[in-house]
């Protein structure tokens, strides 16, 4: 049993063997693409040691000519393509050498370099097995002797010995082996015979016995394929001092798929073929180990051979593949490549030392003569041929590394410069500071910050920030302020601009009607009920990006009012140019900070898309393209900003400014309407009565049209905005006591209830009271009990509001009257005040639906800047930056979290609560009550509002920022350069050349010399204006 400290210990051990399995596996999945594969500096040392045996078979002068390509050995960016070439014509060499010594002849060479004219080249090793029974024999076998003593009568011992002995059978099988190694003429021209060319044959035969009545194998017939038609192919006719084939290779630099001396199609096939030639010489080697097991049982001690003398003979062969710089002048100042001679010389003592390690392995075995001696499975051939094989897996090893030298050595040399590795933080630390170099001051990317405010003479009522998160906090912006948590604004291209009403409207009453109709939106608050606001609009384009490695984003929305300050907010999606689809709504208010967590989501862009569904049915492409379709519209993030106080002063026909300092009664106003629901028109100032020297008139009409908005330009006299204000206090008070005085009549109800009511039948429906009716608990101010005319508990008459609809059903009015018979706080007896909600047909006629359909008096109009342009997301796109954008929805999360701070003179300290979906929805609801009453149910329009739309485009790369330079030969600043251009000239309506400073117009057309094709037509279209025609069009179908 193990005690609690031992399974403690063993538990916690077993997760650190869990995790280190984890990140092997992680790094295995990484491969090529991650620098951890190559252990530079054990190879550096391996290096140095092949340095150190080259120089034992050079000439003096050529071997102080050699160093170590690395960093500090000085030399040309076309020196790694030649050292890169240097490697692979190596490698392909030192595996033709390796095949003749297989047993290939110079003629067999030749034969198969023209097959593989038209065939493919297949190097099979073919095994049959074969177990034969011969023969059953019965064995006798002593297990041991037992002595038993007895005793006679007279005293004398007696022993006798008994031997137990046990009797089996033996089963002795012919097992036979045969190995086989063919170069196989794929798709065969001849006939079988002429296809088929057998390197060497060998095959051996043992007895086996067993004491199982059974083979000890199954036959198998089995063979193992490798194409070696990459290798043929690389041969070619030398010159007179050579090989009549020797092997070239080429690297193309000019082709567009060439990024680097390493990542070019004609060294990435020469390593994906040699891998799996490695692969295949391993297999082999595991089969004849299988057989060198079986064979070592029957030889004796003096005589076995040890597999490690085999496995490991090939060590003491020079590898030919080294990379290796010459020095180019006589200081040694300058290296290049290594010259064909040396090449040729390293070749020569890798024959030498194979052909000595193979004689060595000879001596191992028995010959073929004495196979009767020394039965075996393996011979001395198969045994060279082992060595061989492992030679060959060590020669493309070495391949491999070395080219992962070459990339290690371009990685240090950009280290080395830049005294750091380049994370993703600091390139967006240097973008942020490229982007104020390269565009003109009023297209540069600004924080994300946004502060509520009436005006500029006005002191701001809030803030909010879409912020995100940044692990490095040395790579904040400069001058960002309110830096929390290590979150910072996000940066992003804005454009900005006012919806005005039309020159001729009168300022100081401004409708819905005085803006043209496509200039205005709306959403939703409830059935028949939308809010149409004009105000700012603000659209801003995102372009971020993301690499291999690192962290995803931690989006975030942080709204904050000031104290005694409160504004509205709403969330949802941008619908149509005209339309708000609201998902979320709160009020803040009161030093509160709600914190809204966000979550990014990418699709595919244009170009994806058309060749996902290039193959699908075409109901299939409607069903696709139906949902894209929504996908790009979730593309448009809307936060709609609410001003409440010029909403106010609107509804209640107060002038502009005139509650900025009534705080108390800004308080009461909005508990009245969010937990009341108590029209504006109750508390509202009587505008015919608020001056001597006003005109008379109706105040409203059925539409409810304040004479007074918040942005008027007119102005108040003081007297005149005094008594308005003092008009609707003296409303609020009185609605206030009067629903004072309903709780308490209400609970003196309750009370008289539990006073008569048995506690067995208080719930039971249909008793009744003292007084004979029905009781129930009044929950409302509707209460079934509280009609019009009757008494309550106390005998006293009560106020009660009742509900009439008067007029036509074409000009149907809403009248809500409060009748007060009796004593009560609310004026004298039988004062009715009467409230008009405006729904009627002359407020329906100012909808939504009537005004889409207005032409616009204005010739100018304000830009449409919220809504995507559908016929340019299909723009055309080619393999280059724009297959690494991604349209980016973002989402909004529900775990929300609100602080609310306490006053600086009770204490310092906040208190934090998180929302759940039902407090959301709580939110939701009192943020649109408080609009239905500020709007009059969407008969007002909100002018103090500010619509910002967020468009997220993701520029995605596939690697790290280090493995995108020295990998890929990929400049990231100036894909997301060219990214950037393409949104701030879709955004703004303008050229590149006109966005971007002068002085960095030519330094753009020059950016893609030295880099792939398409890159400078991307440019070259770019600056001639033509967006649509470079690669980038994914990013401007977003930025449309």
């Amino acid at each position: 049993l193990l005690t609690n400290h031992q399974m403690t210990t063993i538990f916690f051990a077993a997760i650190v063997v869990l995790a280190g399995f984890a990140l092997l596996a992680q790094s295995r999945v990484n491969g090529a693409r991650n620098f951890i594969d190559l252990d530079a500096h054990r190879f550096d040392r391996r290096l140095e040691e092949a340095l150190a045996k080259a120089k034992t078979f050079l000439a003096k002068e050529k071997s102080q000519a050699l160093v170590i390509a690395h960093e500090d050995a000085r030399h040309r960016y076309e020196d790694k393509y030649l050292l890169t070439e240097h490697l692979t014509h190596s490698t392909l060499h030192a595996l033709v050498n390796n095949l003749m010594a297989l047993g290939l002849s110079a003629s067999d060479l030749k034969k198969i370099k023209e097959w593989s004219s038209n065939s493919s080249i297949l190097l099979r090793f073919k095994v049959e097995e074969r177990c034969v029974f011969v023969r059953e024999e019965t064995k006798e076998e002593t297990i041991g002797q037992i002595i038993e003593t007895a005793t006679t009568f007279v005293g004398i011992d007696l022993s006798s010995r008994k031997t137990s002995k046990h009797v089996y059978s033996e089963y002795v099988y012919d097992v036979a082996v045969s190995h086989r190694l063919e170069i196989i003429r794929g798709a065969a021209q001849a006939t079988s015979a002429e296809s088929t060319l057998t390197v060497w044959n060998y095959q051996r035969s043992v007895p086996y016995i067993s004491r199982q009545q059974k083979p000890v194998i199954a036959d198998a017939n089995r063979h193992d394929d490798v194409d070696i038609t990459w290798l043929i192919d690389a041969l070619s006719p030398s010159d007179a001092q050579g090989s009549p084939l020797a092997a070239d290779f080429r690297i193309n630099r000019d082709s567009d798929e060439t990024w680097t001396p390493v990542r070019n199609p004609q060294v990435q096939s020469v390593r994906a073929d040699t891998m799996k030639l490695q692969q295949w010489t391993q297999g082999v080697s595991s089969a004849v180990r299988r057989w060198f097991d079986i064979t070592m049982q029957y030889w004796s001690k003096e005589h076995r051979v040890e597999w490690s003398r085999i496995e490991q003979a090939h060590r003491q062969v020079f590898v030919p593949v080294v990379a290796f710089f010459e020095k180019a002048d006589v200081e040694g100042s300058n290296h290049t490549a290594v010259s064909p001679q040396l090449l040729s010389l390293f070749h020569r003592e890798e024959t030498r030392g194979l052909k000595e390690v193979l004689e060595s392995v000879d001596t191992l075995f028995p010959h073929p003569a004495d196979s009767k001696s020394h039965p075996s499975l393996v011979s001395y051939s198969e045994a060279r041929a082992v060595v061989v094989l492992h030679h060959m897996a060590a020669v493309v090893d070495t391949f491999q590394q070395s080219v992962d030298y070459v990339e290690a050595i371009m990685r240090r040399q950009l280290v080395a410069a830049l005294g750091k590795s380049v994370t993703e933080a600091d390139l967006q630390q240097y973008m942020s500071y490229h982007y104020r170099q390269l565009y003109r001051p009023s297209y540069q990317p600004q924080p994300w910050t946004v502060s509520v405010r009436r005006s500029r003479k006005h002191s701001p009522e809030g803030a909010m920030r879409l912020e995100s998160r940044v692990e490095d906090f040395s790579v904040f912006a400069p001058g960002s302020r309110g830096v929390r948590e290590g979150f910072q604004p996000i940066e992003t291209f804005t454009k900005s601009f006012q919806v005005q009403p039309h020159a001729a409207a009168k300022r100081d009453d401004v409708t819905a009607d005085d803006y043209d109709a496509q200039d205005l939106m709306s959403f939703p608050i409830a059935a028949g009920v939308e809010v149409t606001f004009a105000g700012e609009r603000h659209v801003h384009a995102w372009l971020r990006s993301t690499f291999a490695g690192g962290s995803a984003d931690t989006l975030r929305l942080v709204a904050a009012a000031q104290q005694f300050s409160s504004f509205i907010v709403v969330l949802g999606r941008i619908t149509s140019s005209t339309t708000f689809d609201p998902k979320y709504a709160f009020i803040v208010q009161n030093q509160e900070e709600v914190t809204i967590p966000l979550s990014l989501e990418t699709i595919p862009n244009a170009k994806h898309f058309r060749d996902a569904i290039e193959s699908l049915s075409p109901k299939q492409q409607r069903f696709a393209r139906a949902y894209r379709a929504m996908q790009l519209e979730s593309t448009l993030f809307g936060v709609v900003i609410l001003q409440i106080k010029p909403q106010l002063e609107k509804a209640l026909h107060l002038p502009a400014d005139s509650l900025t300092k009534e705080i108390a009664l800004t308080t009461d106003l909005m508990d009245l309407f969010i937990q009341y629901q108590i029209p504006t028109d109750l508390l509202s100032a009587e505008e015919g009565e608020a001056s001597a020297g006003s005109t008379t008139g109706e105040a409203h009409g059925a539409a409810g049209h304040n004479t007074s908005s918040s942005g008027s330009s007119g102005v108040v006299p003081m007297g005149t905005a005094q008594v308005r204000v003092q008009q609707v206090k003296e409303h609020v008070r009185q609605m206030k006591a009067m629903l004072q005085q309903m709780k308490d009549e209400e609970l003196k109800t309750r009370e008289m209830e539990k006073k008569f009511e048995a506690p067995n039948e208080r719930d039971k429906p249909g008793r009744c009271g003292p007084s004979g009716e029905p009781t129930s608990v009044p929950t409302t101010l509707q209460n079934e009990r509280d009609k019009p005319g009757s008494n309550g508990p106390s005998g006293q008459p009560t106020s009660v509001p009742t509900t009439t609809i008067v007029g036509s059903p074409s000009e149907q009015h809403v009248h809500l009257h409060l009748s007060f018979t009796g004593s009560g706080p609310i004026g004298t007896p039988g004062q009715t005040i009467t409230m008009h909600t405006g729904i009627d047909a002359s407020s329906t006629a100012r909808g939504p639906t009537d005004r889409s359909s207005k032409t616009s008096a204005s010739s100018s109009k304000s830009p449409d800047a919220s809504t995507p342009d559908r016929s340019k997301t299909n723009a055309s796109t080619t393999p280059s930056t724009a297959s690494t954008t991604r349209p980016t929805i973002i989402n909004v999360d529900e775990a929300w979290t609100r602080e609310k701070r306490r006053p600086a003179l009770l204490a310092t300290s906040a208190k934090t609560e998180a929302w759940t979906a039902k407090d959301l929805q709580r939110e939701k609801t009192a943020a649109f009550e408080l609009l239905d009453a500020l709007t009059r149910s969407g008969a007002l329009l909100m002018e103090q509002a500010a619509l910002h739309v967020v468009v997220s485009t993701t520029h995605a790369f596939a690697d790290s920022v280090m493995e995108c330079v020295v990998q890929q030969n990929r400049n990231p600043i100036e894909d997301l350069e060219r990214s950037s251009l393409v949104v701030v000239s879709q955004l703004h309506g303008a050229a590149p050349r006109e966005v971007v400073e002068a002085a960095h117009v030519e330094r753009l057309l020059a950016s893609s010399g030295g880099g792939r094709g398409y890159e400078k037509r991307d440019v070259e279209a770019l600056m001639a204006g033509d967006a649509g025609a470079s690669s980038d069009g994914a990013v401007k179908s977003t930025a449309s």
